[in-house]
């Protein structure tokens, strides 16, 4: 299976260095990464500040998962 390369820009490296650095279940990403490099992510939307995505499991046919970031303050974003 070829290798997937995760972050190719530079944002997109930011936000998973983020990811890494703040989240506590480092396992849980890497699952996640395996999911995909599988196919097992049959959709995925993201809005403003949250991320849903539909995936195949091991124990249930397929399990909703969302992320939710909280929205920066006019003062963070100035």
């Amino acid at each position: 299976m070829a290798i997937v390369e995760y972050g190719k820009t530079f944002w997109g490296n930011y936000f998973l260095e983020g990811l890494h650095s703040n989240y506590y279940d480092t396992a849980r990403i890497g699952r996640g990464k395996s999911y995909a490099n599988r196919g097992m992510v049959f959709s995925f939307k993201q809005n403003k500040n949250q991320i849903k995505a539909k995936v195949q499991g091991s124990y249930a046919n397929y399990y909703n998962i969302s992320l939710i970031f909280p929205l920066f303050t006019k003062k963070q974003i100035d």
